[in-house]
């Protein structure tokens, strides 16, 4: 059986990994672009997501207390600073191999 999930237009394409990376964020640009603003503002952004928090850090009190409420942001901060122990070289050895690409 052949499936192909993907088509590049190109007969000859020399990078197939990197154009099939460039037509997903070209394809994830078009459909989410509605959904936040790409030039949005600071402030704007700033706002509702500090609203958001303090929203969801009330309904959290409110139905599970504030046990749970502590847990669920320890949580967070764990996983932030994970996260930005793990990503960190990922980013790094990524600038480099694209810097030998050129």
């Amino acid at each position: 059986r052949d499936v192909h999930f993907y088509k590049a237009q190109l007969f000859d394409c020399d990078n197939p990994d990197q154009r099939i990376a460039s037509d997903v964020a070209n394809f994830t640009k078009l459909c989410c672009g509605g959904v936040s603003p790409p030039y949005g503002s600071v402030l704007i952004s700033l706002v509702s997501n500090v609203s958001l928090a303090v929203f969801a850090t009330v309904m959290c009190v409110q139905r599970a207390g504030w046990n749970v409420t502590g847990i669920c942001y320890a949580y967070n901060v764990v996983t932030i600073v994970i996260n930005i122990f793990v990503s960190l070289p990922i980013a790094g050895s990524t600038a480099n191999q694209e810097a030998r690409e050129g």
